[in-house]
């Protein structure tokens, strides 16, 4: 296991969600790290690394990710979004620094399209501005496991 790590998971549709914490609890400022397609938690962890000792971090895996399970049907950005608040209610976090990377980008956007005062910051890196439509979905397994070398 990592050095100063907590693993944690919510259970949510019969699926479970994998995330892991860094840092104090009770550090001021909180900053959740959500991933892109194809790619988990472990994507953040130089930023991590940093930035443990200031904050408390929480990085995500969604749904058919990393070590959250895979169910067999579609993700949106609504479901991911509702997961990331299961989680914030189960860790008891009012407010939060929220990154987003591609997709994890997307769903960013709809969290803060339905929590805005859960949000203090927003740092969005190269996703589309659609995270506000509910109907967006995510990439199948198959596709997201396809990463291109260039």
């Amino acid at each position: 296991m990592k050095k100063g790590v907590k693993l944690a998971f919510i259970v949510t549709d019969n699926i479970k969600i994998y995330y892991e914490t860094y840092g104090k609890k009770t550090s001021e400022e909180k900053i959740v790290f959500l991933s892109g397609a194809g790619w988990d938690s472990s994507i953040w962890k130089n930023q991590i690394e940093y930035l443990k000792k200031d904050f408390y971090i929480i990085a995500v895996d969604h749904r058919g990710s990393g070590k959250s399970d895979c169910p067999d049907y579609n993700y949106n950005a609504s479901m991911l979004s509702s997961d990331l608040e299961k989680i914030l209610v189960k860790e008891e976090i009012d407010q939060i620094n929220l990154v987003g990377h591609s997709i994890g980008g997307l769903v960013a956007e709809k969290f803060v399209n339905n929590n805005i005062k859960k949000v203090k910051r927003l740092i969005l890196m190269n996703c589309s501005l659609g995270g506000g439509n509910p109907d967006i979905i995510l990439p199948t397994r198959d596709v997201a496991d396809r990463k291109s070398v260039v």
